[in-house]
């Protein structure tokens, strides 16, 4: 389909150029977040990113396996957001338990 059409050649090309520049950008916006929730949020976009970019990359190469390698993939950065998301929950609840005693150790000392 690509020999038939050069135009989708190129357009492929552009299409990864500007997905690997927004990748990029992810990534700074993930190292310079300053919450830990804005870098969860960076992967996520970077591991979308990524599988956007592969299904270009099968339609280009005109290959369907590698469609399955980006099914996998989206499976994965699924539970991988779903881990992170735990891990922020716990982390949210463990800051406040630790206010809530400092509080009450506070409290009970000006008794």
């Amino acid at each position: 389909m690509i020999e038939a059409f050069p135009f989708l050649y190129h357009l492929c090309a552009g299409a990864l150029v500007l997905i690997g520049v927004l990748i990029l950008c992810c990534l700074v916006y993930g190292v310079r977040g300053r919450r830990f929730t804005d870098r969860v949020v960076a992967v996520n976009v970077v591991g979308t990113l990524t599988i956007s970019a592969i299904c270009i990359l099968s339609f280009a190469l005109q290959e369907s396996y590698i469609l399955d390698i980006a099914l996998i993939y989206a499976l994965l950065n699924f539970l991988a957001v779903l881990v992170l998301c735990r891990v922020v929950t716990l982390r949210a609840k463990g800051r406040l338990r630790h206010l809530k005693e400092k509080r009450d150790s506070e409290g009970g000392e000006a008794k």
